[in-house]
């Protein structure tokens, strides 16, 4: 069997069989990009986060946003407003009250300014002079770190009862 034939193997058989923490970091091997000890922390002050923003951001949507409809958390609710934005941005190039991302992205982003000064550090990243993708950069570690601190640090959430798609 040939190496790649393995790693497939290994992604869809194992990695379905693990905790999201151990997907990460077990998908990171599997593809030569974790090095054990060398992972960087994301947050120095929350003990046993390692990784990138992008993997906190996987676990934490894995954790609270389902498949489909609006989460159960307003936490979740903040962050999948947020992944929509971004995703919208990265995969199709809308962007926030422009042409086609007045139907698509507009909504998101008008639930994120609603909570913008609930999440530190919000308010001010959509301030941010510059490109759009450096403000969908601050907007995004500022949600991914209030959502972390909030559920996997002091744990607590806030039950929703709003949807970001009514905005």
């Amino acid at each position: 069997m040939k190496k790649s034939e393995l790693k497939q193997l290994i992604k869809e058989v194992i990695l379905n069989e693990l905790s999201p923490e151990t997907q990460i970091l077990a998908k990171a091997a599997v593809e030569d990009k974790y090095t054990p000890g060398k992972a960087k922390k994301l947050y120095p002050n929350i003990t046993g986060v390692t990784g990138t923003m992008e993997d906190l951001n996987d676990l934490l949507f894995k954790k609270l946003v389902p498949r489909n409809g609006n989460a159960d958390t307003l936490e979740g609710e903040i962050l999948r407003a947020m992944n929509k934005v971004a995703y919208r941005y990265w995969n199709d190039g809308d962007i926030y009250n422009k042409g086609y991302g007045r139907e698509t992205v507009n909504p998101a982003m008008n639930f994120l300014k609603k909570y913008k000064n609930l999440v530190p550090g919000l308010a001010e990243a959509m301030k941010t002079s510059g490109t759009y993708k450096s403000m969908l950069d601050k907007m995004t570690k500022a949600v991914v770190k209030y959502v972390n601190d909030r559920v996997n640090v002091k744990k607590e959430t806030t039950p929703n009862t709003d949807d970001m798609l009514k905005y």
